[in-house]
């Protein structure tokens, strides 16, 4: 009964649902967790700023900038893959815990998903790439009907256990609904970068805008935090309608 109670569920209610639990329950997650979470996100942030300064250093060094740029783009880049996946760890557990009224430690679940979580991705990215030369819309299509792999690897402990396949677990729940899961998509990876770029104008460096960058800080991690448990939520619902894994 709850199987056929989930199938009339449409996208428009979904989505409604899942942002009215993503708005309720943001800022009570920060909360439990806010020294690991804010930290992470200043750390972020303070790399965020180094690698831009060095960006501008390279750019007034033109004779010697090739291979400084290069390394800056490089360990930029490493940075970027190594924190939004801890930050996707961190924060998706405690999702996880606070559904389950459980409380894993911290050091625990990173040790636990994120080698995983980095393969899996590994493995989206190549899916995806593939696609890419064959034109832009199937790329984009086969991008979405994996947007739950991480989800899957850090929210279903079928995983953990070797009986699901991440990405055949986010093909399956997500089968007849690639409209919602671009939608949520969009709403969850471009939300936080406009609603950031309203408060510091589009300037982030700390050194020309001190005020804008700084303001931005508790704005962009509230809005990453919504939108994990937004895309969270869509995979939960999602889950209850795709045939058992």
């Amino acid at each position: 009964m709850a199987n056929q109670s989930a199938t009339r569920l449409s996208s428009a209610s979904i989505l409604m649902t899942a942002a009215k639990r993503a708005t309720m329950e943001t800022w009570p997650l920060i909360r439990s967790r806010a020294p690991l979470l804010v930290g992470l996100h200043l750390l972020g942030f303070a790399a965020e700023q180094y690698f831009r300064y060095s960006e501008e250093i390279a750019s007034l060094r033109m004779s010697e900038s090739l291979g400084l740029v290069a390394t800056n783009a490089g360990l930029s880049l490493s940075f970027d893959l190594f924190w939004q996946a801890a930050f996707f760890v961190f924060a998706v557990q405690a999702v996880v815990d606070r559904e389950r009224s459980d409380h894993t430690p911290p050091l625990d679940a990173f040790v636990r998903h994120f080698n995983s979580l980095a393969i899996e991705n590994t493995r989206v990215v190549a899916r995806v790439l593939f696609w890419l030369p064959f034109l832009l819309v199937p790329a984009v299509y086969h991008y979405t009907r994996l947007a739950f792999v991480g989800f899957v690897v850090v929210g279903d402990p079928g995983y953990s256990l070797g009986r699901v396949r991440a990405l055949g677990r986010s093909h399956d729940i997500t089968q007849g609904r690639a409209g919602l899961c671009l939608f949520a998509l969009a709403v969850s990876g471009l939300g936080g970068p406009l609603l950031s770029n309203l408060v510091h104008g589009g300037e982030i460096a700390v050194w020309h805008n001190p005020i804008g960058a700084i303001s931005s800080l508790p704005v962009t991690l509230s809005v990453n935090v919504w939108g994990l448990i937004f895309m969270y939520s869509i995979y939960r619902a999602l889950s209850l309608n795709a045939r058992p894994a």
